[in-house]
């Protein structure tokens, strides 16, 4: 039967506190140039000199590399500073949420005064480890990713690994794709007195100082001369590193045009320490046995 795979739809959503946000449309948000939205969306007086709750969803707007957040305040009700703090950057899949970034410092933004944010998505690292029983002949077991040759193990012949599981690992990044991945392990036609089977299967995403499980199989899969073993994965995008707010000061008669950017207020340089801790994949993948070409789909799927 066909894999059921299960994709993970990562989703961003950005979240603040803003005092004194209570005229409609006062609030310009853009990213990467495009526009998110207007806040309030509507005259809200009882937003008037309080701190009141927002969010928003940024996933479509969010782009690899630098990504740069703006708020600017409309050139009218310009007696208060409207004020942004508690500022978070959310990463959500399925059920599971990541905190990117948090900054709980109240930064000014008013009509002559704009916030701006930049953050950027590093290089993800993924890599691959199991523990192979009986992975002995040199070259025994072939692993392909997305139809790419990845590895042929072991390197050389092993005979101390016979009849015992050894561990094994590859760093898998340089042919993993967005979406999607297919990983097969294939054993040659000889040695098959044995089956070569394959355990605590795991793919894992390193991100910055952090690292978490895309996913994971402690079961005992069978590897032979006459089955295969399949494996598909989602890799999930990856989260950003750091937010670092500009202060800049706009023309008093132009709000929307940025004419000087005066000097960055903090350099936060945010590696996402709780990560691993409220974010884990586990099991946002397939699992398959397939028969080799002499033999037939086994049929058998896992969650």
């Amino acid at each position: 039967s066909s894999p059921v795979i299960r994709t993970a739809k990562p989703a961003y959503t950005l979240s603040w506190m803003g005092f004194d946000w209570d005229g409609g449309q006062e609030e310009t948000l853009t990213l990467n140039g495009n526009l998110v939205a207007t806040f309030p969306s509507s005259n809200s007086p009882q937003n008037a000199q309080v701190y009141a709750s927002f969010s928003v969803d940024i996933t479509s707007l969010i782009s690899p590399g630098v990504n740069t957040l703006v708020m600017t305040h409309a050139n009218w009700d310009c007696g208060v500073t409207d004020t942004v703090t508690s500022l978070q950057l959310a990463l959500h899949i399925e059920s599971q949420t990541a905190l990117v970034y948090s900054n709980s410092t109240a930064q000014p933004l008013n009509c002559s005064q704009t916030l701006t944010y930049r953050f950027t998505f590093p290089k993800p690292i993924y890599t691959m480890s199991w523990m192979g029983y009986d992975w002995d002949g040199g070259h025994e077991e072939t692993l392909t990713l997305n139809g790419q040759n990845l590895a042929s193990l072991p390197a050389n012949n092993s005979p101390q690994n016979q009849r015992t599981y050894v561990p094994f690992s590859l760093d898998v990044t340089s042919l993993v794709i967005a979406g999607v991945n297919t990983l097969t392990f294939f054993h040659h036609h000889w040695d098959c007195g044995v089956d070569d089977n394959v355990t605590n299967l795991q793919v894992s995403l390193q991100i910055g100082n952090s690292t978490l499980t895309v996913y994971t199989d402690p079961a005992t899969e069978p590897l032979s001369c006459k089955q295969s073993l399949t494996l598909n994965f989602t890799a999930p995008i990856a989260t950003g590193i750091a937010l670092q707010p500009i202060r800049s000061s706009i023309s008093s008669d132009n709000p929307s045009l940025v004419t000087r950017i005066s000097e960055a207020i903090t350099a936060l340089g945010f590696f996402l320490p709780a990560l691993v801790a409220v974010f884990g994949l586990l099991g946002t993948g397939t699992l398959l046995h397939v028969r080799s070409a002499f033999g037939r789909n086994s049929g058998r799927a896992r969650m």
